[in-house]
């Protein structure tokens, strides 16, 4: 126990290296460039108001709902609208007025003009937009895999870049989907449950013309690392990717951005600073670069006297 110790120990002292550099993606956090930044926007009941007091979108509970967006250079230049059409007859499964369309507007400051509107698909779709920090790698997820066994992705001027079609399965019960986006590639995750809560899931990888792209392996789901720092919240570009061994053993590998392996056959991964995993690997767990050079390692055994 006391090696597992004396790791977190020089983990924090590498931290407060890593911390000393920024060459995070966020490390906007800690500049000193604040007249780019403001005036601050701040989420204001289902609105946005700025640090000065004035509402710069009032509030709308029930049509429109509201979030801020920072570029890739984290300044607070965009707000994304989020307008939904509800149904007067048909019923959700929380016997709420069923939502049966949605529209995307992207604002762009200065002056909150409309920079880009999406109008998406109704016929009681679920559907979501997933924002990074550039417009042109920004997307809109269309789910239809409960009623009819699809799923479709659009960009941010409503062409459609990727519609799969699933082979038919059981009634489903429930049904969700997120998205991945990298450099070089993008991933779908999806799960589908039956009526009895059985999931069957699968990622989809695409490059940026919407066309299938193979990585190492057939991975089972993918998504972003990202770490806590000083009370900071930073996403990388790392990706862990999890791989079916055995019916009840997973392993993974860490992805960069252009979908190559770093990292493989991992049985754990924790993400804690700049290109640093704390993992188990075989027998052996401790801290590991993005290289795959071991700065702490010890056996997966030490300390069970303990």
């Amino acid at each position: 126990m006391r090696k597992w110790i004396i790791a977190f120990s020089l983990l924090a002292a590498l931290l407060g290296l890593a911390g000393c550099g920024q060459s995070t993606p966020n490390a906007h956090v800690q500049n000193n460039n604040l007249e780019e930044k403001l005036p601050v926007l701040l989420a204001y009941k289902n609105g946005v108001i700025n640090s000065e007091g004035q509402i710069i979108f009032p509030p709308d509970s029930s049509n429109c709902a509201y979030q801020i967006w920072q570029d890739c250079e984290g300044r607070q230049l965009y707000v994304l609208a989020e307008e939904r059409t509800y149904s007067d007859t048909l019923l959700d499964g929380y016997n709420e007025p069923l939502v049966i369309a949605k529209k995307f507007t992207v604002y762009e400051n200065p002056g909150w003009r409309i920079l880009k509107q999406v109008q998406a698909p109704g016929n009681q779709t679920n559907c979501q937009i997933f924002l990074d920090g550039n417009l042109d790698k920004s997307l809109v997820m269309v789910n239809l895999l409960k009623n009819e066994h699809k799923y479709q992705l659009l960009d941010m001027d409503g062409g459609l870049l990727v519609e799969k079609q699933l082979e038919p399965y059981a009634e489903v019960g429930q049904a969700y989907t997120s998205l991945c986006l990298a450099d070089d590639f993008l991933a779908v995750n999806y799960y589908i449950y039956d009526l009895d809560y059985n999931c069957t899931s699968g990622v989809d990888v695409y490059d940026w013309q919407g066309q299938p792209l193979a990585l190492a392996r057939d991975y089972k789901y993918i998504w972003r690392q990202s770490y806590w720092f000083s009370g900071d919240f930073f996403e990388t570009k790392y990706y862990c990717a999890t791989y079916q061994v055995t019916p009840d053993k997973e392993l993974c590998d860490i992805l960069d951005s252009q979908g190559q392996v770093l990292l493989s056959g991992l049985r754990d991964v924790n993400c804690v600073g700049p290109g640093l995993f704390l993992v188990e690997d075989g027998f052996s767990r401790g801290l590991v670069n993005d290289k795959g050079e071991w700065l702490y390692q010890e056996s997966i055994f030490d300390g069970l006297e303990d």
